[in-house]
């Protein structure tokens, strides 16, 4: 089962449950989807573009929950940490600092010209390609500037 599939038959369960705030966010995520899919002029998106679309999702409620605790609106950032903590069951483990930095080394390794600053952007796209969904792109840039 995809993880679209899985998605559609939670928010029937959601609804059954009368969980308003699963249903709720599950109907977001699945507009999302049904949004990009229009923009692309594909009938499905691939798995890779959900967990794109889902990734997206939890960086707008992580936002959101920082900006309303410094805000000190606490019922709205209990709310936002809660869609995160339900969007984080359906994305792929993080990975970890050690793990990240293993495949950052494999790339580098992988390029035929010296590692340096300049292949930074380069670095940086081939790492995002391979850790999709599982690790921030600002962690990425960090362990990257530390390795070069």
């Amino acid at each position: 089962m995809g993880l679209a599939e899985k998605i559609n038959q939670d928010l029937v369960t959601a609804m059954k449950a009368k969980d308003a705030l699963r249903t709720e966010l599950l109907r977001m995520c699945k507009a999302a989807m049904t949004n990009l899919a229009i923009a692309q002029k594909k009938d499905e998106l691939s798995e890779s573009e959900v967990v794109g679309v889902l990734t997206k999702q939890l960086k707008q409620r992580q936002e959101s929950f920082d900006l309303y605790s410094k805000a000190n609106r606490t019922d709205l950032a209990e709310k936002e940490k809660k869609e995160a903590d339900i969007l984080a069951e359906y994305l792929p483990k993080p990975l970890s600092d050690e793990e990240l930095k293993g495949i950052v080394q494999d790339v580098i390794k992988s390029l035929e010209a010296p590692a340096g600053p300049q292949q930074f952007g380069l670095i940086m796209k081939q790492v995002m390609a391979k850790v999709k969904g599982q690790a921030d792109g600002k962690r990425v840039q960090e362990i990257i500037k530390g390795l070069l």
